[in-house]
């Protein structure tokens, strides 16, 4: 049976936020238990769960991949400081995530936080939690995205409401943190020095695992086991 996990990614992204505004995961059922390390490991040699130290981060995520499918468990994966500051470095890539995260360089309540579903448009926030049906508002059909538009349709709106004065300060930072390994290895990703992702073990356990690069090579990794103290 397949594990989902919209209750760990919720702790998750509580514990570890890779943007000055934590990506919103919309809540469903009663409030998270806190969440405890209750074990922790970590190697700099040899291998963890077929994640080998000294491998290149393509085939590092390949072993992601392999882990996630064995574990029947969502696709996945965040990239740390996977951070654009140029829409035209959009192209081409959008449909490899799972959200995208756009805001003024600083970063303010009016961010703008998109999420992805069977490549398409899921859902929309502001980073202050208001709920959109499309971005920006009011603007006419043909500037704006919606809930629904396919990803394919994204990268051009974007660049036409980037030659907008009004809108333009708003992508001026743009993230792709959440990888959806289901989709292809980004060569960008080799950029970044940590990843990580979690794992389900019981209904209340799950493993988090960090993943540490150095120019594009594997140099570590760290296990912890979360869940809640008083089982």
């Amino acid at each position: 049976m397949k594990k989902t996990y919209t209750y760990f990614m919720l702790l998750l992204m509580a514990l570890v936020s890779c943007s000055k505004t934590a990506p919103r995961v919309d809540p469903t059922g009663p409030e998270p238990e806190p969440l405890f390390v209750l074990e922790s490991d970590s190697i700099s040699e040899g291998n963890m769960q077929g994640m080998t130290i000294g491998n290149t981060a393509h085939v590092v995520y390949q072993a992601v991949q392999k882990i996630q499918e064995e574990q029947q468990t969502s696709k996945n994966l965040q990239i740390v400081a996977n951070i654009f500051t140029n829409v035209q470095d959009l192209k081409d890539r959008l449909h490899l995530y799972n959200q995208l995260l756009f805001d003024e360089t600083k970063g303010t309540s009016k961010g703008i936080q998109v999420s992805f579903e069977d490549d398409k448009i899921k859902s929309i926030w502001t980073n202050n939690g208001d709920k959109l049906s499309h971005w920006p508002v009011g603007e006419s059909v043909t500037n704006r995205i919606s809930v629904g538009d396919v990803i394919s349709t994204i990268y051009t709106k974007l660049q036409k409401l980037n030659s907008i004065p009004k809108y333009a300060p708003r992508l001026q930072r743009i993230s792709l943190f959440d990888k959806n390994t289901a989709k292809a290895f980004d060569p960008i990703m080799s950029d970044s020095n940590n990843w990580y992702f979690s794992i389900p073990l019981s209904e209340k356990e799950f493993h988090i695992y960090y993943l540490h690069f150095e120019k594009g090579l594997l140099i570590g990794i760290k296990r912890d086991l979360m869940g809640n103290r008083f089982k």
